[in-house]
């Protein structure tokens, strides 16, 4: 990655300061940071079916695959391999609160690039800084 030519574009799922560049999550750093959220429920209805069978065995009832509540619970261990996805959010929104105030971060929703991903993407190209021709958006 440091071998590329600048700007550098990095895609990642790893969040927070614990797993990002201290240069990107530090107010005084460098870079900036796009965060994508998608609607809370709907990630943990898709994460909770696609992950399978939770590490503690419990499969559900006759009422389905598990609660929503259950996989949200905080108490118990989850099945996603990557930690507990509230940490994440919170994770994520500690850095941007962090950031707002250096204009290094902008904070995207899936649902809003599917409603309009015209003005999703003139928000990406204006936060970067970039100048783009409307011909090429």
């Amino acid at each position: 990655v440091m071998n590329k030519p600048c700007p550098r574009v990095i895609s990642t799922h790893l969040y927070g300061s614990q797993f990002l560049p201290t240069q990107l999550v530090d107010p005084e750093g460098q870079g900036r940071l796009i965060i994508v959220l998608r609607n809370l429920k709907d990630v943990m209805v898709s994460f909770h079916h696609f992950f399978g069978e939770p590490k503690d065995g419990w499969l559900g009832n006759e009422h389905g695959v598990g609660t929503l509540a259950r996989f949200l619970s905080t108490d118990v261990e989850t099945c996603l391999p990557y930690g507990n996805y509230m940490e994440m959010i919170k994770s994520n929104d500690k850095v941007s609160t962090v950031l707002a105030s250096t204009g290094r971060v902008l904070v995207l929703y899936y649902e809003a690039m599917k409603e309009d991903l015209g003005r999703e993407v003139d928000r990406m190209i204006t936060f970067l800084g970039l100048r783009i021709p409307p011909a090429k958006r």
